[in-house]
């Protein structure tokens, strides 16, 4: 058991010990040795963020979160900032030597060591109770963005630790001061940020992968800051009680509530601090060979449907463009998952400049790509190249993939993590084509995490591929959930009842879902407690439909969908939410709108069914 095995590092960390984990300062990767054409753009991007300079940040711009509810106006020139640093110092550390860049890198981080806050102003707690704009400069807090920046600075002073220490070492001094008054010190001493789970916030919900981020952050800081043995051991301890925390609550069969997005800082987190632990332990307490690990870590590959396409449950986007293939590779090669390895390689090959996501949210991680570069993987022999059925029975989530279809449904609750009221919810791909489709998020704004949340459209039950019944969508709440979960080779049984409120009338509903090839039928059979019920069923899809009697056609870029339902039972109309033009996630999608297809039917019997046949062409 994993956490057996966290509890047992303490008594092992003299088998290694943390040196030798990064390369040397002043060597983060051998300029000799790296691609000339990835140097080349290095050393480019370094001098463009040189000339570039430092972008302004005023208190009255954190203060406008508040204000206004825009996130995205702040944090964008926040990350700025940071990726500029990354980029300055990766160029002179693969042997740019232009006049000014190590000025350039001095001045950043003066900068961002003058900032009032680590922490972004969305995440600016407990001052949300107080509606206080700016938060405490005492004591600081530490939230997702804190740990990332903290990394970042401690990683610069230490690769750059010979060509600072000539005329800035003062400023060496103040980073480290820094990172440890604004991440090492709270981690340590503060019990009561909500991510730890010392405490109970039921504000906050259970733990997500703040816990993981945020410890894999504060685990490389410190190591970057080269802690004597007895502050490193006391540091791992504390490390190890808080990672047990977030695993009493995640679901032993790997599945990742939070969405694929979110994958990244769940299991790639979890994975970056147990890779560090292992390291420091000597592999004496085999983190690696863990079998829950391992399914946590294949996840994202088992959800994954084709090029920048995953099962988008939760707050995950329709389509995902920067993933972690760097990450993914090394957790297929430490974790010996040649199928994470495929993915890594298919993904590094997709010609898009995609470091900012990392340099931004993942520094350290940045930095080992370019230690261990992804390799390609002989796709022929993987395991499940043959696809079939898959299922996730604690998290409650059944794919099943063919040569040209993909399916996933889910059941679970209503107070997931990053949760939609989405009980029931499929969707349905042909030849890797988005058909009928999981919306996805919109931009995040101070609403999507407060009690507004579930007047967001993308949320709702009823901007899903979800009945309305009699005029009530399902409701959010751990007590809304699926009374059941079914499954079988190419079936799948969800019980939906349960995730309706008292009002809509429903004694049992079971969503069942059969594949056989191309199609999928899908069957709602119900017991109302009453007769002269109203349903409305919806589908969503991204390009506009063609309604005739019992048939819709959604058209796809090769081939089509053709939706079947009882015409005779059902009228069909017509309806979309427009996707506005600065919303980066919805126009992920690359549409103007999403198109929802309501199928009507009214004064239906207390006892019944209806069966929709879903087949790509």
């Amino acid at each position: 058991m994993l956490q057996n095995k966290l509890n047992s590092l303490k008594d092992h960390l003299e088998a290694a010990g943390p040196k030798g984990y990064f390369p040397a300062p002043g060597i983060m990767v051998d300029p000799e040795t790296l691609d000339p054409e990835k140097k080349a753009r290095i050393r480019e991007q370094g001098m463009a963020a040189l000339e570039e300079g430092i972008v302004p940040l005023p208190a009255s711009l954190y203060m406008d979160c508040r204000r206004t509810g825009n996130r995205f106006r702040f944090e964008k020139l926040y990350y700025r900032r940071r990726i500029l640093l990354s980029r300055m110092m990766k160029a002179w550390l693969s042997g740019e030597e232009s006049p000014g860049l190590l000025d350039g890198i001095i001045n950043m981080l003066s900068t961002i060591c003058d900032e009032w806050t680590w922490v972004i102003p969305a995440h600016n707690w407990p001052n949300d109770e107080t509606g206080k704009a700016l938060p405490p400069v005492d004591p600081p807090r530490v939230d997702l963005m804190a740990g990332n920046t903290a990394t970042l600075m401690a990683l610069t002073v230490y690769y750059l630790k010979d060509d600072l220490s000539l005329e800035a070492d003062r400023l060496m001094e103040r980073v480290k001061r820094e990172c440890r008054r604004r991440c090492i010190d709270p981690y340590m001493k503060n019990d009561d940020h909500w991510w730890m789970g010392y405490t109970d916030h039921p504000e906050h919900g259970e733990l997500n992968n703040w816990t993981p981020w945020i410890t894999d952050n504060f685990l490389h800081t410190l190591l970057l800051l080269e802690p004597g043995a007895e502050e490193f051991k006391r540091a791992v301890i504390r490390s190890t009680e808080i990672l047990n925390h977030y695993l009493d609550v995640l679901p032993p069969d790997g599945g990742c509530d939070e969405g694929a997005i979110y994958w990244d800082h769940a299991a790639g987190s979890l994975f970056g601090c147990l890779d560090l632990l292992d390291f420091v332990s000597g592999g004496s307490c085999g983190l690696m060979d863990d079998p829950f690990l391992k399914d946590a870590a294949s996840y994202i590959h088992r959800v994954h449907i084709k090029g920048n396409l995953y099962a988008n449950f939760a707050d995950c986007p329709g389509v995902l463009d920067q993933m972690p293939f760097g990450l993914m590779y090394r957790m297929g090669c430490r974790l010996d998952d040649p199928e994470l390895r495929s993915l890594a390689a298919e993904l590094a090959e997709i010609p898009e400049d995609r470091e900012m996501y990392e340099e931004a949210f993942s520094p350290h991680r940045e930095f080992r790509n370019l230690l261990y570069p992804v390799k390609k993987e002989n796709d022929a022999a993987l395991p499940g190249a043959a696809g079939g059925s898959d299922v996730f029975p604690h998290t409650r989530v059944f794919i099943h993939k063919e040569k040209d279809l993909f399916v996933a449904c889910k059941g679970g609750h209503n107070a997931e993590s990053h949760n939609h009221n989405d009980i029931g919810q499929f969707m349905y791909y042909w030849k890797g084509q988005p058909g009928i489709i999981d919306p996805g998020v919109g931009e995040y704004t101070m609403n999507t995490f407060n009690h507004m949340r579930y007047t967001i459209w993308t949320m709702q039950s009823g901007w899903h591929n979800l009945p309305v019944v009699n005029g009530r969508e399902q409701k959010e709440g751990a007590a809304f959930k699926s009374s059941r979960f079914e499954t079988g080779d190419a079936f799948c049984r969800v019980g939906m009842e349960t995730a309706y409120p008292e009002e809509a009338g429903i004694r049992t509903w079971d969503r069942d879902l059969s594949i056989t090839r191309e199609e999928l039928t899908v069957q709602d059979t119900w017991e109302f407690k009453g007769g002269g019920n109203r349903v409305s069923w919806h589908f969503l899809c991204l390009d506009k439909p063609e309604i005739s009697e019992g048939s819709i056609q959604i058209p796809l870029k090769e081939g089509q969908i053709i939706l079947s339902f009882p015409g005779d039972k059902l009228q069909g109309t017509l309806d979309f939410q427009e996707v506005p033009e600065d919303d980066g996630k919805m126009g992920a999608w690359g549409r103007d709108r999403i198109w929802r297809i309501c199928l009507e039917g009214s004064d239906l019997p207390a006892a019944g069914s209806m069966e929709f046949r879903i087949t790509g062409r």
